[in-house]
């Protein structure tokens, strides 16, 4: 008599059985999705965490200010950084000048200029420290690197030989000097075939560049910045000149080296790692939440670059910016933006990454990473139009550019900041 009671014991412990295993599948779902929604920012306006955010405060240094027996227009920004936090360098590209700034005196000492002496450069490729407190200048025409001290005297120069390099056809710039002398050069490979969509993403080395042995040594091997390649002559059939165009929301690969290490962020990737001189990663260091471009977004992205594009059409130049409008126009982007758009490390060996910002958005902000305790420090908010450049303590280096394209130079300190 009690078969059919134990029966109904066992249906409604299936029954329990079934309930409680659909209740785990949904639990397991729904964490997933939450961790995603942490993963995938959907707002293009805004960006929320926990960590307070800084804003600029007071003005130390604008370069408008100064008087100067040199002048102080810049005609392109060749780079900025700090020596410490009363000395900081800015480079005029078209000049082939490094412009040495002491902010507590307010006086500008100008070096360099277009020559093959020492201290002089035919291009000025790229600007960085040493680790010994001096400034590097790479001058990639010349194929050699210049070290100055805070002085602007020219104490060194470096003649180096890119034939060992195993990339392609692009133009290897060095981006950092270990203290060894070793050189840490970013080299590439443009022209690799395009992917089925029609966009491609470069093959990057960075690598070690031995002057005295003129060996080489891959430290890592990534993928460079999103484009599309167009034919800019598409009414000639045997025509090859080819140019590249922006992609909407297109990922890129950021390195800088520091204190012997090399710091890479793959902005389609979730973390920057850091790895030594041998290519041992030592670190990982997670990279801001991705965000889904909004269909505003993209309007704004197109609108801005069409913008662009006019205004170097009209420019006094050969180039043709009417297929770059077109395929603008037509450019779909992609559905989830880079994780950042910026990185650098600054005198103390602090780490700055920059969260990409929307063409929407109506500030910019950096995320400050603390190395040592590995931990995000703060987050630091800048208009949309400026460029954070560097930092020391709690003064930061920023570069803005008009409509007219002429360029000022700021030091700020950060409010609530002494």
């Amino acid at each position: 008599m009690r078969r059919p009671d134990s029966k109904r014991g066992a249906g409604d412990r299936l029954g329990t059985t079934v309930t409680l295993a659909i209740l785990v599948v949904l639990s397991a779902l729904l964490s997933g999705l939450l961790a995603r929604s942490r993963q995938v920012t959907r707002s293009s306006t805004s960006i929320t965490d926990d960590t307070p955010i800084k804003q600029l405060g007071e003005v130390l240094f604008h370069s408008d200010s100064v008087e100067s027996s040199t002048s102080t227009e810049l005609g392109k920004l060749g780079g900025g950084l700090f020596l410490n936090s009363n000395l900081f360098v800015y480079a005029d590209a078209l000049a082939r000048t490094l412009n040495f700034v002491h902010v507590d005196r307010r006086e500008i000492v100008t070096v360099g200029g277009h020559g093959q002496g020492p201290g002089e450069f035919q291009v000025v490729g790229g600007v960085f420290r040493d680790g010994q407190g001096n400034v590097v200048v790479d001058d990639w025409a010349a194929l050699r690197a210049t070290v100055l001290d805070p002085d602007g005297n020219a104490i060194r120069t470096i003649a180096y030989d890119v034939s060992p390099l195993t990339g392609g056809p692009g133009v290897p710039r060095v981006v950092g000097l270990t203290t060894t002398g070793t050189l840490i050069v970013r080299d590439s490979d443009p022209w690799v075939v395009p992917r089925p969509d029609g966009l491609y993403r470069p093959n990057i080395w960075l690598v070690t560049l031995d002057v005295a042995s003129r060996s080489s040594l891959t430290i890592v091997h990534g993928k460079g910045r999103e484009s599309v390649r167009m034919n800019r002559n598409a009414d000639d059939a045997h025509s090859f000149s080819f140019s590249t165009v922006d992609v909407p929301f297109a990922h890129d690969l950021f390195s800088v080296f520091h204190d012997d290490k090399l710091y890479v962020a793959d902005t389609s990737k979730d973390s920057a790692v850091v790895v030594n001189t041998a290519g041992t990663v030592v670190r990982r260091i997670p990279l801001p939440p991705a965000r889904i471009a909004s269909e505003e977004d993209l309007a704004s992205w197109k609108e801005q670059q069409t913008t662009r594009l006019r205004e170097r059409n009209s420019s006094p130049s050969s180039f043709d910016a009417s297929d770059h409008i077109r395929w603008t126009r037509e450019a779909t982007g992609n559905t989830v933006a880079p994780r950042i758009s910026g990185m650098f490390v600054d005198v103390a060996g602090r780490l700055w990454m920059q969260r990409y910002a929307m063409p929407t958005d109506t500030a910019a902000y950096w995320e400050q990473w603390d190395l040592n305790d590995q931990v995000l420090s703060a987050v630091v908010s800048v208009p949309p139009g400026d460029q954070l450049l560097d930092a020391a303590g709690a003064a930061v280096l920023t570069s803005s550019t008009t409509e007219l394209g002429l360029t000022s130079i700021t030091v700020w300190r950060l409010a609530g900041e002494s």
